[in-house]
């Protein structure tokens, strides 16, 4: 399932949805769910960021989010390299199993995998027979790097 709080009630309804299939067979859903943070760019605390993943946590009905994907859109703002280093750490404390990105370009998502030792297993782009554009450097990088487009 992908969800998001920018996506309206995803989270909740798919917590609800967890919660009725339990009540129905005895035991979780065999699903992973998959989450995005959305942060409007500007200072990135870790506060925040702790803040955002337990409010997702609570609103999924999950002890840990399976892959959460960040998206960021203003890159002169490097405050996404502080909030991923924060996602990081709340995924080395067990609340993430699965760090991903949204929309980045190959630039910065290789800033944040080589310079940043940033754990990323995916990157949500778009890619159709009209825009193609992953397969110039994206490919590459993402290969030599196991991380899925």
């Amino acid at each position: 399932w992908d969800a998001a709080d920018i996506y309206g009630p995803a989270e909740l309804v798919t917590r609800e949805f967890r919660k009725q299939y339990r009540a129905k067979y005895g035991k979780d859903p065999e699903m992973q769910v998959f989450t995005k943070y959305v942060p409007r760019p500007g200072d990135m605390p870790f506060e925040l960021i702790q803040a955002a993943v337990d409010k997702r946590i609570e609103r999924l009905g999950v002890d840990r989010i399976d892959l959460l994907q960040f998206h960021w859109w203003d890159y002169s703002n490097k405050q996404y390299i502080e909030a991923m280093t924060h996602m990081k750490t709340l995924k080395e404390q067990g609340k993430i199993r699965n760090l991903a990105l949204t929309n980045f370009d190959t630039e910065h998502m290789r800033e944040l995998v080589e310079e940043h030792n940033i754990p990323i297993v995916s990157n949500q782009v778009q890619f159709s027979m009209l825009d193609r554009r992953p397969l110039n450097k994206m490919t590459t990088f993402a290969q030599k790097h196991d991380i899925q487009l």
